[in-house]
């Protein structure tokens, strides 16, 4: 991933640097001179015209997944009958009665009127 100076970060390729190191890699060129000319590093080139070669398709391998949920499908289902159980019952009731969920993770999912 190259730099981007003004923020000081690295940034996502652009898919004219992919195709720029796919061209100079398929006229020849070896893959030091191809970091000296993008300022991309060998590897990452290399993972490049690697991915190009094997699925003909110059995008990431995979998409970003971001943060992990913190309560699952089944996590949620299961406060969600509790609170149906226990209309009377307080957040903090709630999930001391249940083993998987804490405060901090349950607590929004509860407060959430789009639960039910």
């Amino acid at each position: 991933m190259p730099w981007n100076k003004a923020a000081g970060k690295r940034r996502e390729m652009t898919l004219n640097e992919r195709v720029r190191i796919i061209e100079l890699r398929s006229l020849g060129m070896s893959f030091p001179p191809i970091e000296v000319e993008t300022g991309v590093s060998r590897a990452q080139a290399y993972r490049i015209y690697r991915h190009w070669k094997m699925y003909d398709d110059i995008n990431p391998q995979t998409p970003r997944t971001g943060r992990l949920l913190k309560l699952n499908d089944r996590d949620k289902r299961y406060l969600a009958r509790l609170s149906d159980a226990h209309p009377r019952a307080t957040a903090r009731e709630l999930l001391h009665e249940s083993t998987t969920c804490t405060p901090c993770n349950g607590g929004v999912f509860l407060l959430d009127a789009s639960h039910g």
